[in-house]
């Protein structure tokens, strides 16, 4: 006992010294709790193993009975394994924080570490499948050590192999996204049309990996269950036909997104107007699309999702170009060729001022007669997607220019027209 307490204080000592030459070998402070941690850990497995070790020896010297030395080993045996699983945690730990530690300092554009930033949310999901495996390892051993209860160990391979079949297949499946990214927007030259089709083609892409991944882990963990998964996959069939025949909506909305896609009806970022939600136009820049589903977001801000089936109709204001169209009232006794000249002029100003009109304002002509005035209909050519912020500035702009000219006027602003 004296001995073991006098090899506990130059553990104790020595450890002490390792824990701070460990926290200075990087000098990342970020890192000191975990290391700490590891140091601590292990001191008290090595102790409590020490403490329990001289305990055997002393029954020895005492002459105890056999079996309490039996059992004194068997005791000892799965305090080393606990003891030494728990100091793996630790040590896990502090190896997978000084990795991310590194990885995010020596990440720069030139190497491969520039990918780690958007592989980094993996590490939570990481602790807790390595945390599992040892678990189920320290569990395994210590089974075996039981006689009663050996056989249930045969369990704990399988488990692990389970655990490591879905990390793998959650990594590979951020690393292919990753690539596919990578491939397709690596080319810093991109049209906006071509963005906008691989802004659309992603999403497809990622639920497409996504399902072809898990499905074949899944078959995989049943392979490792020593379970046949051609006969679930068959009643799957069965019963996937059956719920076919009553989900005719469902494949209405994949059909039409199809039909949406490949047809480049409209793309991701697109202004767009469609189909009718409860007597409603959905209006709005689309974010997603999606096999069953389109999410297009409102100028007002709010997110409005509708299923490709109800989809009747579709006005696309994102095509090459569209006019932002405005109506001026003017009074019945106004110079309508001095109106005219003064508004295209305006509209010249505003071409050499703005990119986003590549022409300028004509005069259509008078569109309605009214009660007061004349109602005078001017388009402007724009580019997609910019009549509303166009329309504003006209409106501006014509008021000031008639005003000056000493017109008094009225006006408003029509849908544009692609």
């Amino acid at each position: 006992m004296i001995l073991a307490a006098i090899a506990l204080k130059f553990l104790k000592y020595w450890l002490k010294v390792a824990s701070t030459r460990t926290k200075n070998l990087e000098k990342n402070t970020a890192d000191d709790e975990s290391i700490d941690a590891f140091f601590n850990a292990f001191y008290d497995r090595i102790s409590g193993g020490i403490w329990l070790w001289a305990t055997i020896l002393c029954a020895h010297f005492l002459k105890l009975p056999a079996t309490i030395s039996e059992y004194l080993y068997i005791a000892l045996r799965i305090y080393l394994i606990i003891g030494v699983g728990l100091l793996i945690l630790k040590a896990v730990a502090a190896i997978v924080d000084s990795l991310d530690a590194l990885s995010i300092r020596y990440s720069n554009p030139d190497n491969l570490l520039r990918f780690y930033d958007r592989l980094r949310h993996l590490i939570p999901f990481l602790k807790p499948c390595l945390e599992f495996v040892i678990y189920v390892c320290m569990a395994t051993l210590v089974i075996q050590q039981v006689q009663l209860i050996a056989n249930v160990a045969t369990f704990g391979p399988q488990i692990i192999k389970i655990i490591g079949i879905i990390f793998i297949s959650r990594m590979l499946f951020e690393v292919v996204y990753l690539l596919i990214e990578e491939v397709l927007f690596k080319d810093q030259n991109l049209t906006d049309i071509q963005r906008s089709r691989r802004l659309t083609l992603v999403p497809l892409f990622r639920s497409f990996l996504q399902y072809l991944i898990y499905f074949g882990a899944t078959v995989f963990i049943l392979n490792t269950m020593s379970i046949d998964p051609t006969l679930i996959l068959a009643g799957a069939g069965i019963v996937g036909i059956i719920v076919g025949l009553g989900a005719q909506t469902l494949i209405n909305d994949i059909v039409c997104g199809f039909f949406i896609l490949f047809e480049n009806y409209y793309l991701v970022g697109d202004y767009i107007e469609a189909g009718k939600v409860e007597e409603k136009v959905v209006e709005g820049i689309v974010e997603v699309i999606e096999l069953r589903t389109t999410r297009v977001r409102h100028p007002n801000g709010q997110l409005q999702i509708i299923r490709n089936g109800d989809i009747d109709s579709i006005t696309n204001y994102s095509k090459q170009y569209i006019f932002a169209v405005v109506e001026v009232g003017v009074p019945y006794n106004s110079n309508l060729a001095h109106v005219y000249k003064v508004i295209e002029e305006v509209g010249q100003q505003l071409k050499a001022d703005d990119p986003d009109v590549p022409e300028g304002t004509q005069v259509d002509g008078v569109e309605s007669l009214g009660e007061s005035n004349l109602l005078l209909r001017t388009s402007t050519k724009v580019k997609p997607e910019k009549h509303l912020q166009i329309q504003r500035v006209l409106r501006k702009i014509f008021t000031n220019a008639l005003l000056r000219e000493g017109i008094v006027i009225s006006v408003r602003a029509e849908s544009a027209e692609g």
